[in-house]
């Protein structure tokens, strides 16, 4: 039963609910997230770059529970073409909060920035750029060796060419290419590439050349272009005899000029 006269009781449990006077509009209790009932996201998130931009280290620690509201604010903005209110590059913008939430021990934020970044190849490319200079290469080897997280790495590691950076990998990718399917093991071929050269890596590269999957065999192709040795030649000698995928051939007769 309703009382009369007196504040109505917000039921089902909701300990954040507060009891209100009949007519007045209610406010959600945000207290415990440290931010004011008007504080907007967007705000915050604009401020938080400007203080990078400025080398200003601002307090973070408040804005601990919208850390995941910052990072698809991030990916929006840095996928779309409207200009920032301030200057700073889509690089910049992805380096201030890779570094803010490694200053704040954030690692399910990083996870996540990187997990989502990579989703996507617009993101992927910048976060890629970012990445290398950020230059943090135990955590990019832990998220490798996490199957929710590696997909989204490799694509970030395919746009970069530094093999200084990669070989930090170089174990991590060459289980992908050994023994993963599809874009995995595609991306860690190429990412592997720039290694050509490495023992470890040219063994893998040849062993893909026969490889049950064609396209494999394709990368594998590819990353060896250009390189001369007898067992290059006389692996793909003996493939040209059963290959019948014309893409194929055609990468293993230049393999062979």
């Amino acid at each position: 039963m309703q009382q009369k006269g007196g504040p109505k009781l917000a039921m089902g449990g909701d300990d954040d609910v507060e009891v209100v006077d009949e007519g007045k509009p209610s406010k959600p209790n945000l207290e415990k997230y440290s931010l004011s009932p008007d504080a907007n996201i967007r705000d915050v998130f604009w401020k938080l770059l400007l203080g990078c931009a400025e080398e200003r280290k601002e307090e973070v620690k408040h804005f601990a529970n919208h850390r995941h509201s910052l990072i698809k604010i991030l990916l929006s903005v840095i996928s779309s073409k409207e200009k920032p209110p301030f200057p700073i590059s889509k690089k910049k913008m992805i380096l201030c909060f890779l570094n803010l939430f490694q200053q704040e021990g954030w690692e399910d934020a990083l996870k996540e920035l990187l997990v989502l970044g990579g989703e996507r190849a617009s993101s992927a490319k910048i976060i890629a750029s970012a990445v290398i200079e950020w230059n943090n290469p135990y955590l990019i080897k832990k998220l490798l060796r996490d199957r929710l997280a590696s997909s989204s790495l490799l694509t970030i590691l395919s746009y970069i060419k530094n093999a200084s950076f990669i070989k930090h990998f170089k174990m991590e990718l060459i289980i992908f290419a050994r023994g993963d399917v599809g874009n995995n093991q595609y991306n860690a071929i190429r990412i592997l590439s720039h290694l050509r050269d490495d023992f470890e890596v040219e063994e893998t590269l040849i062993f893909l050349l026969s490889h049950w999957d064609e396209r494999a065999r394709l990368e594998a192709a590819k990353a060896l272009k250009g390189k001369k040795s007898e067992k290059i030649k006389s692996i793909v000698e003996m493939r040209l005899n059963i290959e019948e995928n014309k893409e194929v051939r055609k990468a293993f007769l230049q393999l062979v000029k």
